[in-house]
């Protein structure tokens, strides 16, 4: 039997792990064919000379591409990918890493302070102006920062459905249901960070490569209630394994790909065990992730193999 992990992070964009570690990782657990999809970047790819040597099996060239759908944050897995090509037109359509985190913050910070959110003035400061003061940039997003801050005042439990739930709320709850959500008073409109659906569509078609919807589950109900929509924009597939995904959303997934003529991908968005325990690299709900899944497709992609 045969396995696989096609959604992973390392240190070039949000992971905490090195390049080297994630390979090493992979080796050890067995993988046949392994991903790096750095969010919005290609870079690690050209680091992989100086350590091909640690992975044993086959690696897929691959990106995650973040953009908007009904105003919400949604990400685009490209797999199969010309890396250079990709890396140009990454150039040409998105912001640095770094360039987009301080954007990010200040887009943030600005919408929090629109909604009538309270913050603190110095910490408004820090997430608007340069050099920043709460953190690094460079390996971590504002919203762990952000939460804490908005936890700090009482008052803002109002825009929650109770005190209780918006103190037990994690970054990912609040960035996918509250700060990506169209439909939210807390929203905040990332759209001016990345190129349009179709656009990151059209630049994964012209690297050669087949596009997924990543983690349909991690949306907000804004994005689950348009599967179907989704289903008709021109994606070759969906991620249908994923490091948290249960074997009901698995099924459910699985189900609906057959019924639309989509194709299936899995992962399990590993970004280092310190950052994500429950995302284990080569793992989706506690199961590892079969070559089996992709053998539909697997030939159209198979040349771009490193």
């Amino acid at each position: 039997m045969k396995y696989i992990d096609l959604h992973t992070h390392t240190n070039y964009s949000d992971g905490g792990v090195s390049l080297d570690h994630s390979l090493k990782e992979a080796e050890a657990v067995g993988l046949s064919l392994f991903s790096v999809s750095d969010h919005n970047t290609v870079a690690a790819y050209s680091a992989l000379d100086e350590s091909r040597h640690l992975f044993s099996g086959a690696i897929l060239p691959a990106v995650e591409l973040s953009t908007t759908f009904k105003g919400d944050v949604i990400e685009i897995l490209g797999y199969g990918i010309d890396v250079d090509k990709m890396s140009t037109l990454i150039g040409e359509n998105y912001y640095s890493f770094y360039d987009k985190q301080v954007k990010e913050a200040r887009l943030d910070a600005e919408a929090m302070l629109a909604a009538g959110v309270t913050l603190d003035a110095e910490f408004v400061r820090a997430m608007t102006e340069e050099p920043w003061t709460i953190f690094d940039p460079s390996h971590q997003n504002n919203r762990p920062y952000l939460l804490a801050e908005m936890k700090k005042h009482p008052e803002n439990a109002r825009f929650f459905e109770s005190e209780e739930k918006f103190l037990a709320l994690n970054p990912t709850q609040f960035s996918r249901n509250y700060l990506f959500n169209a439909q939210s008073a807390l929203y905040s409109d990332q759209s001016s960070l990345s190129a349009d659906l179709p656009s990151v569509l059209d630049m994964i078609k012209k690297c050669g490569g087949l596009s997924f919807l990543a983690h349909p589950f991690i949306y907000s109900k804004n994005v689950l209630s348009s599967l179907d929509v989704l289903a008709t924009v021109g994606l070759d597939g969906m991620e249908c394994f994923y490091g948290t995904f249960t074997a009901e959303q698995k099924r459910f997934l699985f189900n609906f790909c057959e019924e639309k003529g989509l194709y299936k991908s899995g992962g399990s968005d590993y970004h280092g065990i310190k950052m994500r325990p429950k995302n284990p690299l080569g793992y989706s709900g506690g199961e590892k992730i079969p070559h089996s899944l992709i053998e539909p497709w697997f030939k159209k992609v198979e040349r771009s193999l490193i």
